[in-house]
């Protein structure tokens, strides 16, 4: 959802083949992130983002890493 974020790599990776490890036959879903910390209002558009992913999969289980660098966390608001 959102746009491939790339080649799997890093805490993608593992956060997908820990869920798969916990319930192989379980649909993952990845929500790319990345347009979040494009312009300003990064916290809202996450909010939103989540919504969106919540409304599109109720009662999913979820593993949430946004991936942002600590520069990004200081313009995010």
């Amino acid at each position: 959802v959102g746009g491939s974020p790339g080649e799997p790599r890093g805490e993608l990776s593992m956060d997908l083949q820990v869920a798969h490890a916990i319930a192989p036959d379980a649909r993952k879903v990845v929500v790319n992130a990345r347009p979040t910390v494009e312009g300003g209002g990064g916290y809202r558009k996450i909010g939103e983002m989540l919504e969106d992913t919540d409304r599109r999969f109720p009662g999913a289980v979820w593993s949430f890493s946004i991936g942002w660098g600590c520069d990004k966390l200081i313009t995010a608001a």
